[in-house]
C-alpha cells in the first residue's frame, strides 16, 4: 500500500478514536472502542496504546479503560495563548465583567459548531475565569448569531442537520421557526437567548468584525433572569458598543453609527 494511504489511514483512525472519546464523555474499554469502530481488537488495542504513549489517551491501573489525556489540556491552553484575538478581546470580557456584573464571554465558530473560548464570571467581588465549552447552535445566543450570519445555503443546510433538542419550554424545535428567528436577530445585529438553552439564563451575543468584514467571533453577556438589578437596555448597549469597538482595533471599518439601533427584546414566545 502507498506510504501516504497508510499514513493517511492511519490519521483517519486516530480520528475517529478521539471523536468516540469525545461523544462518550468517559471511559472506554479496548473491547468497546473495537466494537463502536467495528474493527478487530487488536487493532483497537495497537491504537489505543499508541495514543496513551502520546499522552492523547491515558489509562486506568485498576480497570484497564481508556479516558482521555493529559496532552489535550496542553494543546488547549496553548491554543488560548496563542490565539490572535484573544488579547484583544480579554481584556474587554474582564472590565464589562467587573462593571456590569454579569458573565462575559467570546467564542468562534468552527466546522459548525459553537467554541466557548474565554468565559469570566464575577464571584465575591472578584472576576473568575472558568473553562469554556461547546454551545447549542439551535438555542443559544452564540449559536443564533453565528447561523444568522451564514451564507442563506449553508445556513440552510446546517439547519437541515440540527437535531433541536427542547432544553426548556422556549426552546424553538423546528427549522421554519428558527429560520424566522435568525432573519430577526440578523436585521437587529444581535441575538438573545430568553431561557431557551437552560432555565433561568439570559444570554445576549453580538457580532465582532475583523479587517475583512467577516464575523470572527460572538461576545457576550449573560445573567440569571431573575436577577432584578439587571438594566437590560444598558447591558445590549454596553454589549453593542464593545463589540463595535473590539471590532474596529481588529481593523474593521464598522462605525458606531453603523451599530445596531439597541432596544430591550420582547421575550420570545413559548413554541406550540
Amino acid at each position: 500500500m502507498n506510504e501516504k494511504v497508510v499514513r493517511y489511514k492511519t490519521f483517519s483512525d486516530l480520528w475517529r478514536v478521539l471523536s468516540l472519546f469525545e461523544e462518550s464523555g468517559g471511559e472506554m474499554s479496548v473491547s468497546e472502542v473495537a466494537r463502536s469502530l467495528d474493527i478487530l481488537p487488536s487493532k483497537a488495542s495497537r491504537l489505543l496504546r499508541a495514543m496513551e504513549a502520546g499522552l492523547l489517551l491515558e489509562r486506568d491501573a485498576k480497570t484497564g479503560r481508556y479516558r482521555i489525556g493529559p496532552r489535550f489540556l496542553i494543546l488547549g491552553l496553548h491554543y488560548l495563548r496563542t490565539h490572535p484575538l484573544r488579547r484583544t478581546i480579554l481584556p474587554h470580557l474582564e472590565q464589562m465583567s467587573a462593571e456590569l456584573g454579569v458573565t462575559s464571554s467570546w467564542g468562534i465558530f468552527r466546522q459548525g459548531r459553537v467554541i466557548i473560548v474565554d468565559r469570566l464570571r464575577p464571584i465575591g467581588g472578584q472576576t473568575v475565569p472558568l473553562i469554556g465549552s461547546e454551545m447549542p447552535l439551535h438555542s443559544s445566543s452564540y449559536g443564533k448569531l453565528f447561523l444568522a450570519y451564514l451564507p442563506e445555503d449553508e445556513q440552510d443546510r446546517i439547519l437541515g442537520t440540527l437535531t433541536y433538542d427542547r432544553f426548556t419550554p422556549r426552546t424553538l424545535t423546528s427549522p421554519s421557526a428558527l429560520k424566522s428567528e435568525l432573519q430577526a436577530v440578523r436585521a437587529r445585529g444581535y441575538s438573545i437567548d430568553r431561557e431557551e438553552s437552560a432555565p433561568n439564563v439570559i444570554g445576549i451575543s453580538a457580532p465582532v468584525f475583523d479587517e475583512s468584514e467577516s464575523m470572527c467571533a460572538a461576545l457576550t453577556l449573560a445573567y440569571t433572569a431573575s436577577r432584578g438589578d439587571v438594566d437590560e437596555a444598558r447591558v445590549l448597549r454596553y454589549l453593542s458598543e464593545k463589540a463595535v469597538f473590539i471590532s474596529r482595533q481588529l481593523g474593521s471599518s464598522i462605525s458606531p453609527e453603523h451599530a445596531p439601533v439597541i432596544e430591550p427584546h420582547p421575550g420570545a414566545d413559548v413554541e406550540q
